[in-house]
């Protein structure tokens, strides 16, 4: 989106250009991400970066409507460690990133509303490969779990 806009693609320009979209409809915002990653039914659908928590709303929605099991996994990794992956040590300039909004945000209510919380600091590939052992995990506890009756109930 931020290059279609001609826009730069700095982590400050990035969080604003999403904040935009996500303000100005966040449905819209989802569906067009949507389509973008094509899920497929039988098949685990894994969404790295979720910083909204309207973002995350939308796609629990999705998630029922499409008869689809949706769990947001929040990592979290030490402060050194943000430190040195988002600013390459400069404790300054991670303090500007995290006065953004979205970055806020991100911080309390999406950090409370996690389904799973992995405290991890691992390099990046080892914490994708546990994720993506966790979605393969669930989906063959999903996949095993009697589906449950519909009863109607007795209106005497």
């Amino acid at each position: 989106m931020a290059q279609e806009r001609g826009a730069s693609t700095e982590r400050r320009s990035l969080q604003e250009v999403g904040e935009a979209e996500v303000r100005a409809n966040v449905g819209e915002f989802v569906d067009g991400f949507l389509a973008w990653a094509a899920p497929r039914s039988d098949r685990a659908l894994i969404v790295d970066g979720v910083r909204h928590v309207a973002v995350d709303a939308a796609l629990r929605t999705w998630a029922r409507h499409a008869d689809r099991t949706y769990v947001r996994i929040h990592v979290a990794v030490s402060h050194e460690l943000r430190t040195t992956r988002r600013t390459s040590g400069d404790v300054i300039a991670l303090a500007s990133i995290d006065s953004h909004p979205v970055e806020r945000e991100a911080a309390t209510m999406l950090l409370s509303g996690a389904d799973l919380v992995l405290n991890d600091d691992r390099d990046t590939a080892s914490v994708v490969a546990l994720v993506l052992d966790l979605a393969a995990a669930a989906e063959r506890l999903i996949a095993a779990a009697p589906k449950p009756a519909l009863v109607k109930a007795d209106p005497t």
